[in-house]
């Protein structure tokens, strides 16, 4: 007979799948591909509900660029290390999805038919679009549940020759949807208007419990930055048009006993030829998802320098997540609410501010970083998968 202490461990366990209900399948209609560096929220999400136990498709965005690939075609499907099953689609170009819409038709038939042989129990699956261009599918899949994940304002989706599609595709997604997630408290309120409040749900982002607790070897510093001596105040993440560039650059006149560091792609049109004339900044491109932590770990400050707009006013960044999850202090332009404990960062809109925060941040205490970590640790993965599973089990339970 189990000891008290050797069953608690298994009490637990069955009391947390008690609260997740029966395995389930969840089909990922993903906004991206499982291998992109962009691929964050859905994959991660996608990996912690497997690790708990559900059978989890992700279903990689059709793209031409696929097809110049020949690793893509010759592994159409395939199961990722973490046991996601990662499924890829033929592609369908931008013109057929927007202006014929018999093409689409075909398309989207022949899509269903695709997944309904490479995914078991589809018709019992947990469908989950993470954008309105998969209304087509979304709508014609024989799911159990069709839940729209709502990553994004649908305005910043997409530019000025395909916003009015993606509005008019958002509106119909959001009506056929049994349940809407949001990945922000800004918006779950901006969709109250169209959803009932049963069937919305605040979903934020999250961080790999691991990342908590296991022991981190910082990358070396010198690899990262021209001084391997001077304070290290970096950015981990895309170069796109929602960062504030002029900002950086700015902050790092103001500072040039610092090293800035900035570590992820580039968006093409996005100039950094500024940036790269300076002598205290250095631009670095992707790093393998494996190796953020220990990138991270060189950090002195992370930074998160987005320009206030449409999509920071919405957004519930990871990288915040991350960043506290290595007890790193954080600097923002701006205050990111995803519901609950206000996250632990230092909020500074303007350049003079911003590196008055940074050397503020400079001067942190063992009790600061207690606290960076106790936030993380409120905001795992392994959370989010919990909740969100208990959210389709209940959205099933009353259809």
């Amino acid at each position: 007979p189990l000891t008290r202490r050797a069953a608690l461990p298994l009490l637990v366990a069955e009391a947390t799948a008690a609260s997740q209900g029966p395995p389930q399948s969840i089909v990922f209609l993903s906004a991206l591909t499982f291998d992109s560096c962009l691929s964050g929220r859905t994959r991660r999400l996608a990996e912690a509900l497997a690790a708990a136990g559900h059978d989890v498709t992700f279903v990689d965005m059709p793209s031409l660029r696929q097809v110049a690939r020949p690793t893509s075609w010759l592994r159409r499907s395939y199961t990722s290390p973490a046991g996601v099953r990662v499924v890829r689609l033929p592609p369908l170009p931008w013109r057929a999805r927007s202006g014929w819409p018999s093409v689409t038709s075909i398309w989207s038939s022949l899509a269903v038919r695709s997944l309904g042989r490479r995914v078991p129990g589809l018709e019992q699956a947990v469908v989950v679009a993470s954008t309105p261009w998969w209304l087509p599918v979304a709508r014609e899949l024989p799911a159990w549940v069709r839940c729209y994940d709502y990553l994004d304002h649908v305005d910043v989706q997409a530019g000025p020759r395909r916003i009015e599609w993606f509005r008019r595709w958002d509106a119909e997604l959001l009506r056929i949807a049994d349940v809407v997630t949001t990945v922000s408290e800004p918006l779950r309120r901006h969709l109250q208007a169209a959803v009932p409040p049963e069937r919305l749900h605040l979903v934020p982002n999250g961080v790999c419990g691991d990342w908590i607790d296991s022991p981190v070897v910082a990358a070396e510093r010198g690899s990262l930055a021209s001084r391997a001596d001077a304070p290290i105040a970096g950015f981990l993440g895309a170069l796109f048009e929602w960062v504030d560039l002029d900002l950086i650059a700015a902050v790092a006149g103001l500072l040039p006993q610092i090293e800035f560091v900035i570590v992820g792609p580039t968006r093409r049109g996005v100039r950094i030829d500024a940036l790269l004339q300076l002598p205290n900044v250095r631009c670095h491109g992707p790093v393998p998802f494996e190796q953020v932590p220990a990138t991270l770990a060189a950090f002195d400050v992370c930074l998160v320098p987005f320009r206030r707009d449409l999509i920071s006013d919405y957004a519930d960044p990871l990288k915040v997540y991350e960043y506290c999850a290595l007890g790193k202090p954080v600097v923002s332009t701006v205050l990111f609410n995803a519901g609950g404990t206000e996250p632990p960062i230092a909020v500074a809109p303007t350049a003079e501010a911003f590196a008055a925060a940074i050397r503020e941040a400079l001067e942190t205490s063992p009790a600061d970083r207690d606290r960076w970590i106790a936030f993380a640790r409120q905001h795992t993965w392994e959370a989010r998968a919990r909740q969100f599973a208990e959210i389709m089990s209940r959205t099933a339970s009353t259809r």
